[in-house]
This record gives structure tokens, C-alpha cells and sequence, in this order.
């Protein structure tokens, strides 16, 4: 009984101590992930601005989507970025697009759009917090009328606004080019199943 009332005693001896002490671990450890989140976005982005798609393109049309929701996300992440900094992954996100979209949006006016797109985010306090890729197995290839050979490959974006988060999900299309590479064709917006809700964007 004793040493339950000196345990109790101590505890509320030291109560001011332990709650000080949390509040200065708690702080702590927030600067410490604050700084390891910084320091991921940091590597993640410089990873992304020193990709090479020219020398080393995605083996498969997973990895491309993977690639390309990796540039997509730290666009529109909130994280600020230099002109010549959106340039570049624009021009990275371009490589990894058929000829046919590349053509259909050309360098600046691809920059423009995604300028505008980071100022719309901006002012609703938006920002996409996870882009994924849906599994190896369920990535579906045939070949088309032409002869193309073409792979569908499901996304999905959860996006945070404001106090609120939503998740939309994509469909993209990638075409195979002469060196067996895929890049993006076109991408029709779906439901979580992957029926189509919209038309599909070219």
C-alpha cells in the first residue's frame, strides 16, 4: 500500500515535469518529421528535375504512369517551384507522352496550363497528397484495328482541399512506339471501377 501511495505521490510530483517534457518532445519530434518530410520532398523533386527519359525510358506502361503521377503530384503538391523548375518537368512529363498528345500540347502552351492549373490549386488550397497506380495484373494490353499496340492503366489522385479530401480516379491509355517503349495516348476520367464518366480527353 505504501509503495502504491509513493508511486501516486511521485507521479504527481513529477506530472509537470512529464507534461513538460511531452510538450518538448512533441515538439521536437514534429521538427524532426517537418524536416524529414521537407528533406523527402527535397530528393524526390531533385530525383524527378535530373530524370533522364531519353537514356533511361520506363520499361513498362505501369512505370511510365508511375513516373508521370510521381511529376503530376509534386506540381500540384503545393510545393514551390521556380519557372525554369515547371519547365523542366514539363518537358520530362512531355517525354513521356505519345507523339500525337506531345503534339497536341506544345511546350509553352503545356507550361501555361500547368501554371494555371498550381494558381487554381493555389486558390482553392488544394494540393494532391497521393497518386497511385493500380497493379501489374491489372494493367490491360490488346492490340487495335491499326495494329497499335495499346496498354489501359488505372489511377487514382486523393486530393486535399482546404479541410476536405475527395479521390478521382483516371483512365490512361499508352500506346507502344517502334522501340517497344509506351507512352500516354489519351485518358478518360472513371468511377473506382474503371467505367468511363466522362469522354475521353485527347
Amino acid at each position: 500500500m505504501k509503495k502504491v501511495i509513493r508511486v501516486a505521490i511521485v507521479t504527481l510530483l513529477c506530472a509537470g515535469v512529464m507534461v513538460g517534457y511531452y510538450y518538448y518532445l512533441n515538439n521536437t519530434m514534429g521538427q524532426k518529421q517537418q524536416g524529414a518530410q521537407a528533406q523527402a520532398v527535397a530528393s524526390e523533386k531533385q530525383r524527378l528535375l535530373e530524370a533522364d527519359f531519353t537514356k533511361n525510358f520506363p520499361p513498362t506502361p505501369r512505370e511510365t504512369m508511375k513516373w508521370y503521377n510521381r511529376i503530376v503530384k509534386l506540381i500540384l503538391s503545393g510545393e514551390e517551384l521556380t519557372d525554369g523548375e515547371i519547365r523542366t518537368l514539363a518537358e520530362h512529363a512531355r517525354l513521356l507522352m505519345d507523339d500525337k498528345l506531345a503534339a497536341e500540347n506544345p511546350i509553352d502552351s503545356y507550361v501555361k496550363n500547368l501554371k494555371g492549373q498550381i494558381a487554381d490549386y493555389s486558390t482553392r488550397k488544394a494540393k494532391i497528397v497521393d497518386a497511385s497506380v493500380a497493379d501489374t495484373s491489372d494493367v490491360i494490353y490488346l492490340t487495335d484495328k491499326k495494329g497499335d499496340d495499346l496498354a489501359y492503366v488505372q489511377t487514382s489522385y486523393f486530393v486535399k482541399e482546404a479541410s476536405t479530401y475527395s479521390r478521382t480516379y483516371q483512365k490512361y491509355v499508352l500506346r507502344g512506339d517502334k522501340d517497344g517503349h509506351y507512352k500516354i495516348l489519351a485518358f478518360t476520367l472513371t468511377d473506382e471501377d474503371g467505367t468511363p464518366v466522362t469522354t475521353a480527353k485527347k
